[in-house]
Formats: C-alpha cells, sequence, structure tokens
C-alpha cells in the first residue's frame, strides 16, 4: 500500500517552494534593477506629458562582470521646431534639478547639451560622484540620422525634433 504525504509534509514542501520562488525573484529584481532608468523616468515622463513620443530605450545595470556602469538612453520624436525643444528640454532639466550647459556640435543639426555637476549620485552602492545627464536634438535627419537600435530613423526637420536622452552613473565598487 503507498503511503501518502501527510498535510504537514505537504505544507512544508508548499512553504518551501514559495520561499525559494520568492528569493528568485527578489534577487533577479535587485540584479536588473538600473538605477540610471529609475533616475530618467522622471525626465521622461514630463517630456511625454508635453507631446514627445518614446521611440526606443536600452541601458545596462552595470551589474555584470564586464559593465560596472549603470547607464540608460532613450529615444523620442517631437512634433516641434528646434526651438520649441530646447525651451522643452532646458525646462524638464530643471524641474528636475539639473542645468544643461549647450555645447557645439561638429553638425549644423545636432546640439548637444549636458549637465555632469548638478546632482551627486544617491546611490550608497556606487562610487561618489555625479549624475551625467545629456540630451542631444537631431533637425536634420537627412543630413546626420538618428535611429533606434533596431535601425528605426527618427524624424528631424523644421517642424519635427529627434531627441536622445542619456544618463550615466559613476561606477560599482563600494
Amino acid at each position: 500500500m503507498k503511503m501518502q504525504p501527510s498535510l504537514k509534509t505537504k505544507l512544508t514542501i508548499l512553504l518551501a517552494v514559495t520561499i525559494s520562488l520568492a528569493t528568485s525573484a527578489l534577487l533577479w529584481l535587485h540584479f536588473n534593477r538600473n538605477y540610471a532608468e529609475e533616475l530618467a523616468l522622471p525626465l521622461e515622463k514630463t517630456l511625454i506629458a508635453n507631446g514627445a513620443i518614446k521611440k526606443c530605450a536600452r541601458g545596462d545595470a552595470g551589474r555584470s562582470p564586464d559593465s560596472s556602469e549603470p547607464w540608460y538612453e532613450a529615444r523620442f520624436q517631437l512634433s516641434i521646431n528646434k526651438g520649441e525643444a530646447v525651451a522643452l528640454i532646458n525646462k524638464v532639466a530643471e524641474n528636475n534639478g539639473f542645468r544643461l550647459t549647450h555645447s557645439d556640435s561638429p553638425y549644423e543639426s545636432i546640439e548637444w547639451f549636458t549637465d555632469q555637476e548638478s546632482k551627486p549620485n544617491p546611490y550608497q552602492d556606487l562610487e561618489g560622484g555625479k549624475i551625467r545627464l545629456n540630451i542631444n536634438t537631431y533637425n536634420d535627419t537627412q543630413d546626420k540620422p538618428l535611429d533606434c537600435f533596431d535601425g528605426t530613423k527618427l524624424q528631424g526637420d523644421s517642424t519635427k525634433t529627434a531627441l536622445s536622452l542619456s544618463i550615466s552613473l559613476p561606477t560599482r565598487g563600494r
């Protein structure tokens, strides 16, 4: 005659499986948490609330042997001209504690805006340092195209602006 496991044995096995799955899920979330993406989220939400369309994004949590620096980059399409886009990105950055400075690009159709000094890195498990924000606008995508990482082209001309937003953080190491 075959013996059935007791209710206590069944509950113990169920509890062990549940704890194992919960632990695995928490570890997965921890090792895939991208701090740079978290910091970009308020900027993205404000851009989208102002009409930007997020076309693509990529990043790295900086938790692997070959990558210890968290970073994130997203690309947007805006149905506004370059002047309006520059005003918008400056407003979005300022409302999130950043002060963008303009840098000359070697390309007439691309404008670079950066802030690498305003906000300190808030994460204790990273080296000390600042959050590095870069926002680039593209207005003649025929001349110098901006595309998504899958090859999808973004449009920029006198009435549309393509935009690249990136955030990077200091390396892991504490």
